[in-house]
């Protein structure tokens, strides 16, 4: 049998040493969950925190689609559009989601239109389509310092300018356009053209490519079409039931339709290309 070693035998090294592994004993389940605890409390702050952002875009998204029922779905359908780009690039996850919510709130500017505006089944005159026109620049100072979207309200501020510096509000060209607002601009005339409205009726997806392709370069940048294509081709694209795919007749389309690249500039040439004048526009 093994001699029992009593408490008193032990050398007074020997019983501090003991103490101090028992109280690191005690405190390792502590330091094992500290941790876990802290990261669990992170994680439902964050998931908090982002369910007040979805509420806030949300709300927004809803106010802008109750003034032109033609559009209800648009910019959720612009957001997903804009990140199969996104991802088609590569571009990195964490900048993802930022694009969705400069996607969805693309639009929100047109709080500050007038509904009759957007509900128009004809013609925009000048002074109409410059009120139009007001809605990037309306959105982004909307949505300006608001600190989740960040990067988000350049998109939305630049989605109409045009890679030839021939856009709007302020005559960007090329690489100065910020990225979300070369991606945005391709992925909201494609659901603008395979959508109905109330001044038109839906085109196919292959027809909206085809009018996207036409445009690369000057309108829109080549590299977000072609990316938008590959997309599709791999992920699809559910259009209008009522889509058409025949080559749209000039003189039916409505001039100066903001979303649509035969509008303004882009109208004037398919109008000289096919010898119409303006009052041969339907109203």
């Amino acid at each position: 049998m093994s001699p029992t070693v009593s408490p008193t035998a032990l050398a007074p090294d020997d019983v501090v040493e003991t103490h101090e592994q028992g109280a690191a004993n005690d405190r390792t389940p502590l330091l094992v969950l500290a941790p876990l605890l802290i990261a669990r409390w992170a994680f439902q702050q964050y998931a908090e925190q982002h369910q007040a952002y979805e509420a806030t875009v949300s709300s927004l998204i809803q106010a802008v689609e109750t003034k032109d029922y033609y559009t209800r779905g648009h910019s959720e359908r612009v957001a997903a559009a804009s990140v199969m780009i996104a991802k088609q690039l590569g571009m990195r996850e964490d900048r993802l989601e930022m694009l969705r919510y400069a996607g969805m709130l693309h639009d929100v500017g047109k709080l500050g239109v007038p509904t009759k505006l957007l509900q128009k089944t004809g013609p925009l005159n000048d002074d109409e389509f410059a009120s139009i026109k007001l809605h990037p620049t309306r959105g982004f100072e909307m949505v300006n310092g608001i600190a989740f979207l960040e990067e988000a309200t350049m998109g939305i501020r630049h989605h109409h300018e045009r890679v030839d510096g021939r856009g709007y509000p302020d005559g960007l060209a090329g690489d100065q356009i910020p990225e979300f607002a070369r991606l945005i601009a391709v992925a909201d005339a494609f659901d603008s053209m395979t959508s109905t409205r109330s001044y038109r009726g839906a085109r196919s997806v292959e027809a909206a490519i085809r009018e996207l392709r036409r445009w690369a370069g000057t309108q829109f940048d080549h590299l977000m079409v072609e990316a938008l294509v590959a997309a599709v081709d791999r992920a699809g694209w559910e259009a209008s039931v009522d889509a058409t795919d025949d080559v749209i007749d000039p003189a039916t389309l409505v001039y100066r339709d903001h979303d649509d690249p035969a509008s303004d500039l882009g109208g004037v040439l398919v109008y000289e290309t096919f010898g119409l004048h303006d009052e041969q526009q339907v109203s």
